[in-house]
């Protein structure tokens, strides 16, 4: 599914900036899950959790993933749909995260994530390895999805590879 109006103003919202940023890697098509959020029990239409998901399939065959979930912290306002204000992401917590940029997807270069093993890695040379953020530099430990397409630009356009374990 392309990347809808609702969409693009959630991640207009949430990350400003961020849908340009990820055109301007290159020629490409977005596509994106499912849009999920979660009401919350004090407004009809207040969102108190979201999870924004997108794919950027570049011509060349790569492949960016950005896939958010963030809840609204306890005691801050939830999110308004209708509202044109940028959400402070200081109100919201990061429950999961995947930033990932490969061929394909099935093939990753690089990948940040936050899951079941918590905040890691996946690097170069050997992806497949869970390496946790605390061991590598610089620490991408709740980067923001805007300093990562950062990264991959960086990559694209010099191979400056974004990431290294410590020694």
């Amino acid at each position: 599914m392309a990347l809808d109006q609702k969409q693009y103003r959630y991640w207009e919202r949430f990350f400003p900036g961020l849908i340009a940023a990820v055109e301007q890697l290159g020629p490409g098509e977005f596509n994106s899950g499912q849009l999920r959020t979660r009401p919350s029990g004090s407004h009809n239409d207040a969102i108190a959790g979201i999870w924004l998901r997108l794919i950027f399939s570049l011509k060349d065959g790569h492949d960016l993933k950005i896939e958010i979930q963030l809840n609204a912290r306890h005691g801050t306002p939830p999110y308004m749909p209708e509202s044109e204000a940028q959400v402070d992401l200081c109100n919201w917590q990061r429950k999961h995260y995947a930033l990932h940029y490969g061929v394909q997807l099935g093939d990753a270069i690089f990948r940040f994530d936050l899951d079941q093993f918590g905040h890691h890695v996946h690097i170069l040379p050997n992806v497949g390895e869970h390496v946790s953020c605390d061991r590598v530099t610089p620490n991408v430990k709740d980067i923001d999805p805007r300093e990562f397409i950062r990264m991959v630009a960086a990559y694209r356009n010099d191979g400056t590879y974004p990431v290294r374990k410590k020694l």
